[in-house]
């Protein structure tokens, strides 16, 4: 374990002994904010889980790129609140989390968001939600819930299944997923169910170093599904990031692409809901390098 690892590990244990603590003063919480990253790329537990959390620079991104001022927000798998954080204090909001400490950090950070600590897979809730937002855990076997696409999936598809489920007709999904869903031939009928039953919004391609924070230089790209379909004619948005903020070492570099991507998706068809005369690729950053299987079966 090297040095930047000891002091997430050292970090992430103070946060524990502060979540036990009866009350705990500003000063705390915002060292809780601030430092707790899980164990994702720490111990084994953390790998088990797919646990990495979102780094805050993208979960803003996702909650601009969904268009989220107001309404009913689930985050099924919200770690340490991340996405919590970023939410419009206008919203109604609901997190699930599996990990008890993970929980636990939201509850304290973020008392304004309803916290239920479980298996968001096995949780029904009341009504249909306005959106879905998150980052799932990545490559976990699930086989105990009945899915559209198969009896056995992994854990981010499941995720993406699960969220569709829960929004209501026209309501917006944004999820930072693994590339592997986007090209896998495992994946081939769960690309094929979002196409003939929803409209696929976005895909934002994700540079490697995107979680290094988290201890994984796993390729993701922010997947977003509007729930419902629409019309057999209609445009995708797809751009690729190459600049994050940051190096493959944590250090700053470049200025990230991700300010320029969301201005450039406000001025896109997609994002005015204009329909073109065929499924199509609205071409940004070199996107033509991210689309791989995904593009031929747009097309």
């Amino acid at each position: 374990m090297g040095r930047k690892e000891r002091n997430r590990f050292k970090n992430n244990e103070r946060v524990k002994n502060l979540l036990n603590k009866s009350t705990n003063t500003e000063e705390e919480i915002k060292f809780i904010k601030e430092n707790y990253t899980g164990i994702g790329g720490l111990t084994r537990s953390g790998w088990n889980n797919g646990q990495f959390f979102t780094p805050q620079e993208v979960a803003v991104f996702t909650r601009l790129m969904m268009g989220i001022e107001d309404g009913r927000v689930l985050e099924p798998s919200c770690g340490g609140g991340v996405f919590l954080d970023v939410l419009p204090a206008s919203c109604d909001i609901y997190g699930a989390e599996l990990m008890a400490d993970a929980a636990r950090v939201s509850e304290i950070c973020y008392p304004q968001a309803t916290i239920h600590q479980g298996d968001a897979l096995e949780m029904e809730w009341d009504e249909p939600f306005d959106y879905v937002i998150g980052n799932p855990p990545y490559g976990l076997a699930i086989n105990n819930w009945d899915f559209i696409c198969g009896k056995k999936l992994k854990s981010e598809v499941a995720f993406i299944e699960y969220g569709l489920k829960w929004l209501k007709t026209g309501g917006i999904l944004g999820m930072v997923i693994p590339d592997s869903i986007l090209a896998n031939q495992r994946e081939k009928a769960f690309r094929k169910h979002i196409l003939n039953n929803h409209q696929l919004l976005a895909v934002v391609s994700l540079p490697t170093e995107t979680f290094y924070h988290s201890g994984t230089s796993v390729k993701t790209s922010l997947l977003m599904i509007k729930k419902g379909h629409i019309d057999d004619n209609y445009s995708v948005f797809m751009s690729l990031c190459k600049n994050i903020g940051w190096d493959k070492r944590g250090n700053p570099n470049k200025e990230s692409d991700l300010p320029a991507i969301y201005h450039e998706y406000l001025n896109s068809e997609v994002s005015h809901l204009n329909k073109g005369s065929h499924i199509k690729l609205i071409e940004s950053n070199d996107s033509k390098a991210l689309s791989g299987q995904l593009a031929l079966e747009l097309t």
